[in-house]
C-alpha cells in the first residue's frame, strides 16, 4: 500500500503525463488538418510570398532533419545552453529581467532621495537582504524534503497488506485526527487490544516523527498483542476505521459515521421548532409514515402546559430513550444512510423553513417609517388586508385598543386559508418566494448600511481611544459622551439607565443621525469604513513602504566587518606573541558574546551569557576586584541567593509544555513575553501578572455529595496558585481562537485585550463569582 505522500506524488506525475499526451494531440491534430485550410491561406497571402507546402513534403523535410537509431525511433536531443541562449524564451526573459532592475533601481534612488542615504549603499543592502531571504528559502525547502524523504523511507519499513499492514491503514485513517485521536473509537479499540501499542502509535503522530519512534512502534507491533488478533478483531478495526476517516459533523456524516439519539432528537427538534403548530411541518408528516408511535410522542410533547416543567422534562425523557434505541424506525432511518427513508429525511431537512413573523418586524424596525420599504410594498402585494391591519397598529398608541390590534393580527396569521400565511408557510408556493427574496434583499441592505447600534458596537469594541471615535466625537459630542459613560460604567443597571438615555437621545433629530441619512458625504463614508473595518489598497501599499524604508534606515551594513573578524579568528596565533594571542583570545570570546546576543535577539529568547565565558574574559583580561568589590562579595555571602525562577512562569511553562518538550514552551514564552513587551515598553512579567490577576476567579463553587438524593453546590476559595493556574487555561484557550498560525503572537494578542478589558474572559470571571454568590446559603463557617 502506497503512504498518502507517494500516492500523491504518483498521481501528480500521471496527471502530468497526462496533460503532456494530450497537449501532443492537439499539436498533432492541428498539423495534420493544416493542407485542409491551405487553399485559404494561399488566396490570403500577398503578393511575394510564397505558399504553405503540402504535408507529405513537410513531413518529409521533418524526417530527414531528423535522427534516427537502429531501431527507427527518432533521436531527441536535448538542448544545450547555447539553443537556450539564442532562442526567443531567452530574449524575452531577459528583456523582463531588465524591465525588473530597472524598476528596482527606479524605487531605490526615489528612497535613497527622500530619505538621504547614499544610493550605492542603498543597493548593497538591497542585496544583501535578497540574499539572505534566497539562503534561507533554500535552506527550508531543502529541510522540508529531508523531512518528507526520510519519513517516507520510515514508513517503507512498515508492513502493507492484511493484518501485518494494520499501522499502514491506521497511519492513513487516523494521521488528519492526530489532535484528537484519544476521540478515535479506532484508537480506543486498539488499546483496548494493545495499550503499548495503541501509546506508541499516538507518540508517533502526534510529534515530529524520528527513527526511534519508528523502531519503538514497529517492535511494539511485533511483539504485542496486536499483532496476533483474530479475523473478526481485524474486521472491526477495519470498520472502525473506515468510519473515522469519513466522520464530519454535518448531517451527510450520518451516511458514515456513528449517530446517537440525541443528536437525533437535536435535529428533529430544531427544523420543528420554526413552525407555529408542528402539524403543519413537513417533516412531522413524513415522520407519521416512517414512526407513528414517535410522532404521536412528539404530538403529547406539544400540547403540554410549558409552565410544568415536571411533566416537559418527563416526557422529553421518554422521547429521547425511544428515539435512543436502536431498534426503532426513527433510529434505524437515520442511522442507515443507504435506506430510502433516510434519503427523504435528508430532502426534507434541506427544504426552506417558514417565514416568521419577528423576521418582518426586524426589518420595519430598521425604517423609521416602514411603510415605504420594499418588503411592505410586497406583504401590500400579497395580502392588502394584512397590510391595512399593519398601518392601523402603526396609529394606535400604547394602550387596550393596540393590544386588541394585536390580538387581531394574531388571529389573522393564524387563519391558514389567509394570503399571508400562504406565503409564510407555504415554502412551494410563488408568494412564498417573492416574499423571502424581498426579505433577503433587505438583510443585505441592512447589513451594508451604517447605523448609529453598528457605532456603538465600534466603539465599545474598539474602545475609546480609536481613530473611529475621535471622528464621531467630532460629528456629535453629545453621542460619544453618552457611549463613553456606557463604555466606563461597571454597573449592569446603571448601564442599562445609560443605554435607555442614548435609546432616547436617538429617537430625537440629532447630529449622528444626520451623517448617517446622507450616504453620499463624506462623513458617512468615513465611518462605513471603520464600521465594517474596510482596508484601502494604498493605505496598505503606503504602509508597506514605510516599513520597507524604515528596515533600510535600521539595518547596518556588517558583511565587511564579519569577513574580517572571520580571517582574524582563523589567524595563527602561534606565530604571535604571548600578550598579543592573550588579547585576541579576550577579543573572540568578546565577539562570540556578542553574536550570542545577536542570534538570541533575533529569536526573542534571550539568554544572559553563560558564567563561564564570562569567568574565562575576567582571567584573561587580568581582571581584578578593588577593596569596595572585594568588600561587597564578603558581606553578600552569608545571605541566601535570590530564587533563580518566577513562580508564575514556571507554572505557565508546565502548563504550556507538551510532551515533555519544556524547553519550547519556554521560548514560546519567552517570544510571548518579549512582543507583550514591544506592545507595552514596560516589564512584561509584570504584565503578565496582573493579567493573570484581572482574569483569575477569586472563588469557585464545587458541587458536595450528601448521600442521599440531592446534592448541593458550595462556593470555594481560590489560594493564589490556584487562581493563576485557572487563569493561565483560561487565556491559552481563548488564545487558540486568534486569527494568527504563531502561539507566541496569539497568546500576547489574547493577554493584551485582558490588559484593556476587552476579552471574554472577564465575563467569565463575573459569571463564577456570581454562581458562588448565589450558592452562598450553603456556606458553613
Amino acid at each position: 500500500m502506497l503512504s498518502r505522500s507517494a500516492s500523491a506524488a504518483f498521481r501528480s506525475t500521471v496527471k502530468t503525463n497526462t496533460s503532456v499526451v494530450r497537449s501532443c494531440k492537439v499539436i498533432l491534430s492541428q498539423r495534420f488538418n493544416s493542407s485542409s485550410t491551405q487553399d485559404e491561406t494561399v488566396k490570403k497571402s500577398k503578393r511575394g510570398k510564397k505558399a504553405s507546402k503540402p504535408f507529405y513534403d513537410v513531413y518529409s523535410q521533418f524526417v530527414s532533419s531528423n535522427k534516427i537509431n537502429e531501431d527507427g525511433m527518432f533521436i531527441h536531443e536535448q538542448p544545450t545552453e547555447a539553443d537556450f541562449v539564442n532562442s526567443a524564451l531567452a530574449a524575452h526573459l531577459k528583456k523582463i529581467n531588465q524591465e525588473k532592475e530597472a524598476s528596482i533601481e527606479e524605487r531605490l534612488r526615489a528612497l535613497a532621495e527622500s530619505n538621504n542615504v547614499p544610493f550605492e549603499e542603498l543597493v548593497e543592502k538591497f542585496n544583501a537582504k535578497v540574499g539572505e531571504k534566497e539562503l534561507k528559502i533554500q535552506s527550508e525547502h531543502d529541510a522540508i524534503i529531508n523531512k518528507v524523504n526520510s519519513f517516507t523511507k520510515m514508513l517503507s519499513t512498515f508492513p502493507s497488506t492484511g493484518v501485518s499492514g494494520i499501522i499502514s491503514e491506521m497511519l492513513n485513517s487516523l494521521l488528519p485526527l492526530a489532535d484528537t485521536i484519544s476521540e478515535s473509537e479506532a484508537f480506543k479499540y486498539v488499546y483496548k487490544i494493545d495499550p503499548k501499542f495503541a501509546t506508541s502509535f499516538s507518540n508517533l503522530i502526534r510529534t515530529n516523527p524520528t527513527q526511534e519512534l519508528v523502531d519503538t512502534l514497529v517492535s511494539d507491533f511485533q511483539n504485542g498483542p496486536i499483532s496476533r488478533i483474530s479475523n473478526k478483531q481485524y474486521d472491526e478495526l477495519k470498520s472502525l476505521l473506515s468510519e473515522s476517516e469519513s466522520s464530519t459533523e454535518t448531517l451527510e456524516a450520518t451516511e458514515s459515521g456513528p449517530i446517537d439519539g440525541q443528536s437525533v432528537l437535536e435535529t428533529i427538534f430544531s427544523n420543528l421548532n420554526n413552525y407555529e403548530n408542528i402539524n403543519n411541518s413537513p417533516l412531522l408528516k413524513l415522520i407519521e409514515t416512517i414512526d407513528n408511535e414517535f410522532a404521536t410522542l412528539l404530538k403529547s410533547y406539544e400540547v403540554i402546559d410549558p409552565s410544568n416543567e415536571e411533566e416537559l422534562n418527563a416526557k422529553y425523557q421518554e422521547i429521547l430513550d425511544y428515539c435512543s434505541n436502536r431498534e426503532s424506525k426513527i433510529f434505524q432511518s437515520f442511522e442507515d444512510s443507504s435506506s430510502e427513508n433516510f434519503q427523504i429525511l435528508k430532502r426534507v431537512l434541506e427544504q426552506p423553513l417558514p417565514i416568521d413573523l419577528s423576521e418582518l418586524y426586524e426589518v420595519f424596525e430598521f425604517y423609521p417609517d416602514y411603510f415605504t420599504s420594499s418588503l411592505f410594498k410586497n406583504i401590500q402585494e400579497v395580502d392588502p388586508k394584512f397590510g391595512e391591519l399593519l398601518v392601523e397598529l402603526e396609529t394606535l398608541p400604547e394602550g387596550e385598543a393596540l393590544d386588541k390590534k394585536n390580538d387581531e393580527i394574531d388571529a389573522y396569521l393564524s387563519n391558514d386559508n389567509t394570503p399571508i400565511y400562504i406565503a409564510m408557510n407555504d415554502i412551494n408556493s410563488e408568494s412564498y418566494k417573492n416574499l423571502r427574496s424581498s426579505l433577503d434583499a433587505e438583510w443585505k441592505i441592512i447589513e451594508s448600511t451604517v447605523t448609529p447600534d453598528k457605532l456603538v458596537e465600534y466603539l465599545i469594541h474598539n474602545g475609546l481611544e480609536s481613530d473611529g471615535f475621535k471622528l464621531i466625537e467630532r460629528i456629535d459630542p453629545t453621542f460619544t459622551e453618552i457611549v463613553s459613560k456606557l463604555y466606563n460604567e461597571q454597573n449592569e443597571e446603571e448601564s442599562m439607565k445609560l443605554y435607555g438615555q442614548l435609546q432616547d437621545y436617538l429617537s430625537e433629530p440629532n447630529a449622528i443621525a444626520n451623517a448617517l441619512s446622507d450616504k453620499e458625504s463624506i462623513n458617512y463614508k468615513l465611518l462605513s469604513d471603520y464600521v465594517f473595518q474596510e482596508a484601502k489598497e494604498e493605505i496598505e501599499a503606503a504602509e508597506e513602504i514605510e516599513e520597507a524604508v524604515e528596515s533600510v534606515q535600521n539595518e547596518s551594513s556588517v558583511n565587511s566587518i564579519a569577513d574580517q573578524l572571520a580571517e582574524l579568528k582563523n589567524e595563527d596565533q602561534s606565530k604571535l606573541p604571548e600578550d598579543v594571542a592573550k588579547m585576541n583570545e579576550a577579543y573572540d570570546l568578546t565577539i562570540e558574546i556578542i553574536d550570542e546576543l545577536e542570534n538570541e535577539i533575533k529569536t526573542n529568547t534571550f539568554i544572559a551569557p553563560s558564567r563561564k565565558i564570562s569567568e574565562s574574559m575576567d582571567k584573561l583580561l587580568g581582571f581584578q576586584p578593588d577593596a569596595q568589590q572585594v568588600e561587597s562579595a564578603q558581606a553578600l555571602k552569608g545571605k541566601a541567593l535570590p530564587k533563580q525562577t518566577d513562580e508564575v512562569l514556571e507554572l505557565a511553562v508546565n502548563i504550556i509544555m507538551k510532551d515533555g518538550k519544556k524547553e519550547t514552551a519556554r521560548k514560546h514564552l519567552n517570544r510571548a513575553l518579549y512582543l507583550l513587551f514591544l506592545e507595552t515598553r514596560e516589564n512584561p512579567v509584570n504584565k503578565l501578572k496582573e493579567a493573570l490577576d484581572l482574569v483569575a476567579p477569586i472563588v469557585v463553587t464545587k458541587t458536595v455529595k450528601t448521600g442521599f438524593a440531592k446534592n448541593f453546590t458550595v462556593p470555594v476559595p481560590l489560594t493564589q496558585r490556584q487562581r493563576n493556574r485557572m487563569a493561565l487555561l483560561w487565556i491559552l484557550k481563548s488564545s487558540d481562537s486568534k486569527a494568527s498560525n504563531d502561539f507566541s503572537v496569539r497568546l500576547c494578542d489574547e493577554i493584551l485585550h485582558v490588559l484593556s478589558g476587552k476579552s471574554s474572559l472577564m465575563d467569565k470571571r463575573v459569571l463564577s463569582h456570581k454562581l458562588a454568590i448565589a450558592n452562598r446559603s450553603y456556606l458553613s463557617i
